[in-house]
């Protein structure tokens, strides 16, 4: 029980700590002047920061994939990056997509309210 309830602790500082981070970042690229570069840039974070992956094959543990991959890239070779690494490839293409199509349907607003 007392591992289960420090799962979820660590759980909670980190939701927290990348949340603070995401947000600030979301302040400081604002400065860009490509409003494209800008949505991209916020999706490949977020998609790096949130998205999670198992720990271990047979447990229901899960933790940030970023860090299951290098983990696993640096303990148990290179095959083994693939494990969380592909999810993590998934998510990010996928949240690449949704940023370019939200980019292009608010340009898109953008312009007929202007003329």
């Amino acid at each position: 029980m007392a591992f289960e309830s420090d799962i979820l602790l660590i759980s909670v500082v980190y939701l927290t700590a990348s949340a603070v981070f995401y947000l600030i970042f979301w302040r400081c690229v604002c400065v860009l002047k490509s409003e494209l570069l800008v949505y991209m840039f916020r999706g490949l974070l977020a998609s790096l920061i949130f998205t999670p992956w198992f720990v271990n094959i047979r447990e229901t543990i899960m933790a940030p994939a970023l860090m299951i991959a290098m983990l696993d890239l640096i303990t148990l070779g290179s095959a083994e990056f693939f494990r969380a690494g592909v999810p993590l490839l998934i998510s990010t293409i996928s949240i690449e997509a949704i940023a370019l199509g939200l980019y292009v349907f608010f340009r898109k607003t953008d312009k007929k309210t202007t003329r």
